[in-house]
């Protein structure tokens, strides 16, 4: 029998208790296997079904009858296919069958599409904005000068800017360069979110261009204090912000509104 001779004592000793007995949301990685349909329940081929960001990624595509399997996979799975929305779930492995449906791209921003734009020149005697990205094919975005601050981080090859409100500790980030941003944000995002959705980012052709193809992967949610985050990536460019407050996340998302993409040199 424990006796215990101060309420210091006891209080620890309950803590202690409750380091013991709360179970750990991260759960080891374990096989996952299912099926990839579109909505009509028609099996997906070719689909990418992936867990883990990075060098902690793994990957595999379904096969004819839109079926896959994951040796390790995490809590949070992606599945993506080329005309189809990009979707992001929590599972809970191990799991021999999960049932994935994924819905077609709808070219249209309530559908779940951002269409993206052809960068036109900006008016030479505008000195409020800049813009920020590559000249070759990729993102850039016009942020404002006045009352913000910008940062430029990057090293050789890789430019990280960040951007803020003069007396804010909130801030976005950009990211340009080979390998500079994963189209998918870490785990902990999604695992943490109260709420989170994705949509396909698409570049908007002209009459006279290929059809309109996807691009990269925006990804958005919010936290259950009410902050909210965004990971908008393409290959080699993209832009974040993490535990903004609304008011601050409205503004970052403006920014973002303006993004449009460069054409080939």
């Amino acid at each position: 029998m424990c006796r215990f001779r101060s309420l210091r004592q006891i209080a620890a000793a309950l803590l202690a208790l409750c380091v013991l007995i709360v179970p750990s949301l991260a759960q080891t990685p374990a096989p996952v296997s299912g099926l990839v349909t579109d909505p009509a329940g028609q099996p997906l081929t070719g689909a990418t079904v992936s867990s883990g960001t990075g060098s902690q990624q793994i990957a595999t595509t379904t096969d004819a009858d839109g079926r896959f399997h994951l040796a390790n996979s995490t809590n949070v799975l992606h599945a993506e296919h080329d005309g189809y929305q990009p979707l992001t779930l929590l599972v809970n492995p191990p799991d021999d069958d999960l049932r994935i449906q994924l819905r077609p791209t709808a070219l249209s921003p309530l559908g779940g599409t951002i269409l993206v734009p052809l960068c036109t020149p900006l008016p030479p005697k505008d000195r409020d904005v800049q813009r920020l990205g590559d000249s070759g094919l990729g993102l850039r975005f016009t942020v404002p000068r006045k009352g913000w601050d910008l940062r430029d981080l990057g090293q050789g090859d890789l430019h990280e800017y960040v951007l803020a409100r003069r007396h804010s500790h909130a801030h976005l980030t950009f990211w340009f360069g080979a390998n500079a941003i994963q189209l998918m944000p870490e785990d902990h995002f999604f695992l943490e979110s109260s709420s989170f959705a994705q949509r396909t980012i698409v570049i908007a052709g002209s009459e006279n261009a290929s059809p309109p193809r996807s691009i990269g992967i925006d990804s958005y949610g919010s936290f259950p204090e009410g902050t909210r985050w965004r990971h908008l990536a393409a290959p080699g460019s993209g832009a974040t912000y993490d535990h903004a407050a609304p008011r601050d996340a409205d503004l970052f998302d403006g920014i973002l509104a303006s993004l449009c993409v460069s054409s080939t040199p």
